[in-house]
């Protein structure tokens, strides 16, 4: 199965209102299709193709996992792989937020490493947000306005290991979730 771990978000309303101006305000629906509601989220680590008894290894390493809930504030919008030329747009978050996720990606990437995994690529802390249909879209002007502004807050209090279907489209679903540790009062 094609896997990756993933954060949940689950302040969507926000997100989804962002969404709409942006729809409204800069492209068509020819130009651009949003992500789903349900398809939120951050990707911490992709996996690739696993059989079996990978996953069951990588669950029982996942299942080590200690972390505390992340309270984290949406901030800047970003184009990918280039701004000026963007097949994806993203939803980031602000700087104490990102080293939050990153230092979450980076337990992950540990444990991951015990399996005999690698990351394929450094981690970002952003959603995906857009994706654009036919050809790339521009993103630094259309997005000026936005510089310097957040979009809500969200606390990432567990992480999944998600299945990409092999039905077209974008379908994931949960194989194995871990809960974040409350903190000790």
């Amino acid at each position: 199965m094609r896997i990756f771990i993933a954060a949940d978000v689950s302040a969507k309303a926000g997100i989804i209102k962002l969404q709409q101006e942006i729809m409204s305000n800069t492209w068509s629906s020819s130009e651009a299709s949003p992500v789903e509601r349900n398809n939120f989220h951050f990707v911490l680590m992709f996996l690739g193709e696993q059989d079996e008894g990978m996953v069951g290894r990588i669950k029982a390493k996942l299942s080590e996992l200690k972390f505390e809930p992340i309270r984290l504030t949406y901030a800047g919008i970003t184009g990918y792989p280039e701004p000026d030329s963007a097949s994806t747009i993203g939803l980031g978050v602000d700087e104490q937020s990102g080293w939050r996720l990153t230092d979450l990606a980076a337990k992950v990437a540990a444990k991951m490493k015990e399996v005999g995994i690698e990351p394929d690529k450094p981690f970002v802390p952003r959603i995906t947000i857009f994706h654009a249909k036919d050809r790339p879209l521009e993103v630094g002007r259309a997005f000026a306005k936005y510089r310097g502004k957040t979009f809500g807050s969200d606390l990432v209090d567990k992480i999944h290991i998600r299945k990409t279907s092999s039905q077209p489209g974008r379908f994931y679903s949960d194989v194995f979730t871990v809960n974040a540790v409350k903190k000790q009062s």
